[in-house]
């Protein structure tokens, strides 16, 4: 019976310490961060590419952000939880805003987000805490994110159409080549 109630308080010990662990590890934004080198090769390997897929076929309730590399100047997509607001758009930083792909955006000054099957083109990317990004949002978004435990989000302004002005004589010849 000894042996029996040992080995229950083991285990107990052991789930207590697992679930601390997730705690701390998940549903933190500092935590998340620590866990990021350990994740980052399973998400950008494993993870992104079969959320990008279901994403392509409208079978999923996430966004996909296009940015450019800041150094490498490569095009990239990545998946991500958006919402939409008033003149603007929201993305979650789970893991805070030191990600590959946020610091991107945040150079390159804009993006374009694949949301609800239509491009948006955005820009004037800011990170602003959650009390800011709760209140552009409906209450049972906000109290989910607060579950969520994140503490930071993209705020992106949509972007005004871009004008392009083609020259008459340019408009001419393109026109007498095709």
């Amino acid at each position: 019976m000894n042996a029996w109630l040992g080995t229950l308080l083991a285990v107990a010990v052991v789930a207590a310490a697992a679930v601390a662990l997730v705690n701390i590890g998940f549903f933190h934004e500092a935590g998340r961060q620590r866990l990021l080198p350990f994740l980052r090769p399973l998400l950008k390997g494993v993870i992104n590419p079969r959320i990008l897929r279901a994403a392509v076929r409208g079978r999923t309730n996430y966004a996909v952000v296009h940015h450019v590399g800041r150094r490498s100047g490569t095009a990239y997509e990545t998946p991500v939880e958006a919402h939409r607001a008033t003149e603007g758009t929201l993305i979650l930083l789970p893991y805070g805003p030191v990600t590959d792909w946020c610091r991107n955006v945040l150079a390159a000054g804009r993006c374009t987000v694949s949301v609800d099957g239509r491009d948006l083109a955005l820009s004037a990317p800011v990170v602003v805490p959650a009390s800011v990004a709760e209140a552009r949002v409906p209450a049972d978004v906000a109290r989910r994110w607060r579950r969520q435990g994140i503490a930071h989000y993209l705020w992106l302004k949509d972007a005004p159409p871009i004008e392009v002005e083609v020259e008459p004589a340019l408009a001419t010849a393109s026109a007498a080549v095709a």
